[in-house]
């Protein structure tokens, strides 16, 4: 083991691998701490991401790592007064310390994440798009960049929606 208290990456016998000891998350089972387990080839995902250039420099294909620093650039350049931040190892968006958007670069797409009424709001354009979709997050595949006017309907909506808000999450409930 190495001396590292849940194991040194090595596989068991089930094919998972245990998270090297400053990766690990615990969580309370049964009265004790326990490794959470950790998918063989998940550890990259799990990495903690001191800034953006770290998250890019996460990013194995060259071509998608070259879009999503686009993406990054078109926001900021877009929004100049958002900040943006690698918080739960993921670039977010911010305006006065408020979340505006996230984005998750993935091998095939980028995962985009957006406060509920946001994401609500911009419903009929993400179907229209046609645009993979779960229940608080949505899909835009690599070179999809006439995608991005969802983007921009849902910063700024968010940004107007949230310009009284003083916490990071918006409390308030989706406006159905």
């Amino acid at each position: 083991m190495g001396g590292e208290p849940w194991g040194s990456g090595e596989d068991d016998a089930a094919g998972w691998r245990f998270a090297v000891s400053d990766t690990v998350r615990l969580r309370e089972q049964c009265g004790r701490a326990k490794p959470e387990r950790i998918p063989i080839g998940l550890e990259q995902h799990m990495a903690k991401f001191a800034n953006v250039e770290e998250y890019l420099d996460s990013i194995a294909d060259g071509r998608h790592r070259a879009e999503f620093k686009e993406l990054l650039d078109w926001v900021h350049a877009t929004w100049p007064q958002l900040v943006c931040e690698v918080k739960w190892n993921q670039p977010m968006f911010m305006d006065h310390g408020t979340f505006i958007i996230g984005f998750t670069a993935l091998t095939n797409h980028v995962t985009v994440g957006s406060e509920p009424r946001a994401f609500e709001h911009a419903m009929p354009l993400i179907e229209q798009q046609h645009l993979k979709r779960g229940k608080k997050t949505f899909q835009i595949p690599y070179g999809r960049s006439d995608a991005w006017k969802v983007l921009e309907q849902i910063i700024e909506f968010t940004i107007a929606d949230k310009r009284d808000v003083q916490t990071f999450w918006d409390q308030r409930r989706p406006e159905c």
